[in-house]
């Protein structure tokens, strides 16, 4: 008996070196990459843009003087290197079954004033297990693109199809399980960082922290040869406030807002040719630099208030052909279908005396006095978009690690008069008009 106890415990001891031994490692590698990129950039118009304006969103609307004059419609030029990047790559490394690999890269960005200052951009690590049969198991920690923005258009934009296109790279937990060769299935946690949800206090973190919820994704991936098609849903649950007052006291508030966006994208490459298509389907969504956002619909005692998210219809499709020298075309389009219930302010009562005397202006005004009651939070504060349009024609010139680049790009948008809003559905439908901006950038990159 004696002896057996101590065979065991050698065992024990041992066991960790044996393991040790059999669990051979393999090195990593390392890659330093980047480039020097340049842009020159010229507007027909004021727009909302980010990043010393060359992140391009849409072009701002009327801002009309006492004369009637547009007081946007204003040209400007700029020419700027804060674009430039530098990453690391850290590859093929080994340990027993799990195989890792790494990346960190940075570049420059302005929040405020015109000082560029170094920010990471992506910094995550990917662990990963053959399981045998072509099948896999992945594991992503760290920032990377949000799933659903790591499909982009090939332009030579800084905002690679914004606001047309998801835009956002966040802290993420992203698990990727694949089957089969061809299949893969994804499920993701996602925080919020440096593209933030709106709301009561603006842009902020907090409607996360408080929340309690990651953001939520779940996908499917199919690929064969040339063809890739996704397929996935992201869920957004977040609180607004998380503090109120009720009969002068403060309170913990019990707010919440529940988004659901799906999308699919779709990708087909055959020799110099690729063809890309994105459509998503979006509750809110400004966090993703999308056209998009949420508004009150009721208030209960102070304590809760009650939201509704806007709805909208983002789609692209991508052409390109070439390698040395290559054609790409751009099309984009948004529409804006509202709110899902009414907007808190409507008062159903004195539109319906309105309607008796059947005077629609005084349906307006009636609806009109009720607009400082409504709080709506929208990207940009853009909330009186209801379509708009990109075509944005690219040609590139690539001479080793040099590329020239020459971008078109017509961005129309549709606003209605923020003066006057459909309470039932948030749509600002009175005195729709069209504003537009012409940008052309020439962009020279060196790539290392």
């Amino acid at each position: 008996m004696r002896r057996s106890f101590f065979t065991v415990l050698l065992v024990l001891e041992l066991m960790p070196a044996l393991m040790h031994a059999q669990e051979k490692s393999v090195a990593p590698t390392y890659k330093v990459y980047g480039f020097i990129r340049n842009y020159c950039a010229f507007d027909t118009r004021e727009s909302e843009a980010g990043t010393l304006d060359l992140l391009y969103l849409i072009p701002k609307d009327q801002n009309l003087n006492l004369v009637g004059d547009d007081m946007n419609r204003q040209n400007s030029f700029r020419f700027l290197t804060l674009t430039s990047r530098l990453g690391l790559d850290v590859l093929g490394y080994k340990h027993g079954g799990m195989t890792a690999s790494a990346k960190i890269e940075a570049d420059f960005y302005c929040m405020n004033g015109n000082t560029a200052t170094l920010r990471v951009r992506q910094a995550y690590m990917n662990l990963g297990w053959d399981l045998g049969r072509d099948s896999y198991l992945g594991v992503k920690m760290g920032q990377a693109w949000h799933p659903l923005g790591i499909d982009m258009p090939d332009v030579l934009a800084l905002a690679v199809g914004a606001p047309f296109s998801p835009f956002n790279r966040s802290p993420q937990l992203n698990v990727e399980y694949k089957p089969l060769k061809n299949l893969s299935f994804n499920l993701a946690g996602i925080w919020q960082m440096q593209y933030l949800s709106n709301g009561p206090d603006g842009p902020s973190a907090n409607y996360m922290k408080y929340s309690c919820i990651p953001e939520l994704y779940a996908g499917v991936t199919y690929m064969d040869g040339g063809l890739l098609m996704r397929l996935g849903l992201d869920v957004l649950s977040i609180k607004p406030r998380y503090r109120s007052s009720y009969n002068g006291v403060i309170v913990r508030a019990a707010d919440r807002i529940t988004t659901m966006s799906p999308f699919f994208y779709a990708q087909y490459k055959k020799d110099a040719f690729t063809f890309k298509a994105k459509t998503i389907f979006a509750q809110g969504g400004e966090h993703l630099n999308l056209m998009s956002g949420y508004a009150i619909s009721s208030k209960v005692d102070g304590v809760r208030y009650d939201y509704t998210p806007y709805t909208t219809s983002s789609s692209w499709v991508n052409f390109t052909y070439g390698k040395d020298i290559q054609g790409v075309l751009l099309l984009g389009y948004m529409k804006n279908f509202g709110t899902t219930k009414t907007l808190i302010g409507y008062n159903e009562e004195v539109v319906q005396t309105a309607l008796i005397y059947g005077d629609p202006e005084v349906i307006l005004k009636a609806t009109h006095s009720q607009l400082d009651k409504t709080a709506i939070f929208f990207n940009k504060n853009a909330w009186n978009i209801n379509q708009m349009f990109r075509v944005a024609p690219n040609l590139l010139y690539n001479y080793g690690k040099l590329t020239l680049g020459l971008e078109y790009e017509l961005t129309g948008v549709q606003y209605g008069s923020k003066q006057y809003i459909n309470l039932e559905n948030g749509l600002a439908d009175v005195d729709t008009h069209w504003v537009s901006n012409h940008r052309v950038t020439f962009m020279t990159k060196l790539s290392f």
